[in-house]
């Protein structure tokens, strides 16, 4: 289970039932902090880039503006489309060298910008691989919270190694939903089953998986 945010937090529950969590530091790029051109997800922002021009905005803005940024979901499809088409290598540098990338008519992507989205999914990235680790076992399927989740196009996040490739379940707003249901469901188990919290720079190799987790 993943809610992806700034504070990515994870739950790992295990063949056994038991329940393992952590939260990783993914930081605020893909919220458009510290980006030249990044946005949260207002209207007007990409929210789906395909290259070559290719792309959707967010509407209720002016339909004849030019877009204004780009928001998380088109951060990473960004990434995966310059990556799969060999203009951005393994490392995020531009092929040919180029100090940015143009995204649409004024929206831009520079060096800078790439390497702040790699240390995101890259801490992303390490953080379900350290659960896995120190759980002993692979996730066979993930489940995605928050309303980054409920855009992100997944084949982008697989094919650029944010998230492993496994069957995925998208759910919303898991802690409204759940604040909800315990409020209103007189069914529902008063405390839920407890969670044992690791932290990831206690977990050996971890250094080195996010390392590895911001190569494309």
């Amino acid at each position: 289970f993943i809610d992806l945010g700034t504070n990515c937090e994870m739950v790992f529950c295990t063949q056994q039932g038991h329940l393992v969590g952590t939260a990783s530091a993914a930081g605020p790029a893909f919220e458009g902090a510290g980006i030249s051109c990044g946005l949260r997800a207002i209207p007007g922002a990409i929210c789906h880039y395909r290259g070559a021009g290719d792309y959707d905005v967010i509407p209720g803005g002016n339909p004849l503006a030019a877009p204004l940024g780009l928001c998380g979901s088109a951060m990473v499809d960004f990434l995966a489309v310059l990556h799969h088409a060999g203009h951005l290598n393994k490392f995020g540098r531009y092929v040919p060298p180029a100090p940015s990338w143009e995204a649409a008519p004024g929206v831009c992507l520079t060096e800078t910008d790439v390497e702040q989205l790699l240390k995101a999914k890259g801490a992303i990235s390490a953080g379900i691989r350290c659960l896995e680790q120190h759980c002993g076992m692979e996730c066979s399927r993930l489940v995605l919270a928050g309303g980054f989740a409920q855009f992100l196009n997944l084949q982008s996040a697989v094919s650029i190694g944010m998230l492993p490739d496994k069957p995925a379940l998208v759910v919303g707003n898991t802690s409204l939903a759940a604040a909800v249901r315990l409020a209103s469901d007189q069914a529902m188990p008063p405390s839920p089953r407890a969670i044992t919290q690791v932290h990831l720079n206690e977990i050996p190799g971890f250094d080195l998986k996010f390392m590895q987790g911001m190569m494309l």
